[in-house]
């Protein structure tokens, strides 16, 4: 049982009375009896729980609490325009225009730059190896076994890479574009775009059936599609 303190009723209107919570928490009046006449009513006796003067005093800290977090709710309710305006170009336009210069310098690379003796595929072909397949030590020149989690550091990877590096040239020379008008980063741009998607000699060829080869056992996978995830910034960037 909460541990309570005796107050006098008469006491607690006096201070302005008692807020609602008193009611919950100390609910139980007791009538006093008027002594001699003097008092105008009878005199009451009132029992306050701790319970309800810890909760009293915690209320300044809650309420800055919900303040706080009611604030920042109505803010983010707020229209852009109401907010204040971050701007981006002017906060990026160091970073992207220091790669996009260097890029400048760099000519497109495509998938006939290398190409491996395991590939199934032509020159055109994108082609890789699954990550965690080697070769089997008690028969070197058979199907390669797995080794979960272990990634073989001899696979082919250079087509992952050549992708990967048109992923981050292209957007970052478009963006340099859009920032300065310069037509050179523009022309550079539609160069990568030439080389990977166009131009006969240097092409892709729109498949990945050669992709996540395991050598001896399959000479591409349906899964060989993680490997081109990098194309989704080719494609956001135009």
């Amino acid at each position: 049982m909460a541990k309570t303190t005796r107050t006098s009723f008469n006491e607690q209107v006096g201070k302005g009375g008692l807020p609602p919570l008193a009611y919950r928490f100390a609910p139980r009046l007791k009538l006093g009896k008027a002594s001699g006449g003097k008092a105008p009513f009878p005199t009451c006796s009132f029992q306050v729980s701790s319970r309800y003067q810890r909760v009293r005093e915690s209320l300044p800290s809650m309420l800055n609490q919900t303040h706080i977090i009611v604030c920042l709710l109505a803010m983010s309710c707020l229209p852009i325009s109401a907010q204040t305006k971050f701007d981006l170009a002017r906060f990026e336009r160091a970073r992207v225009l220091k790669a996009a210069d260097q890029y400048l310098n760099e000519q497109p690379i495509t998938v006939t730059a290398t190409s491996s003796p395991r590939s199934a595929g032509g020159l055109h072909d994108f082609f890789s190896e699954g990550d965690y397949w080697w070769p089997d030590p008690q028969n070197p020149d058979g199907p390669y076994i797995q080794r979960d989690g272990m990634t073989n550091p001899n696979n082919f990877v250079d087509h992952r890479k050549y992708l990967m590096r048109l992923s981050v040239q292209l957007p970052a020379l478009v963006a340099a574009w859009k920032l300065t008008g310069d037509e050179r980063y523009a022309r550079h741009a539609v160069k990568h775009l030439r080389a990977w998607f166009i131009d006969e000699k240097t092409k892709m060829n729109p498949s990945l059936r050669y992709a996540q080869a395991i050598h001896g056992r399959f000479t591409g996978r349906g899964i060989g599609i993680i490997d081109t995830i990098h194309l989704v910034e080719a494609a956001r960037a135009i």
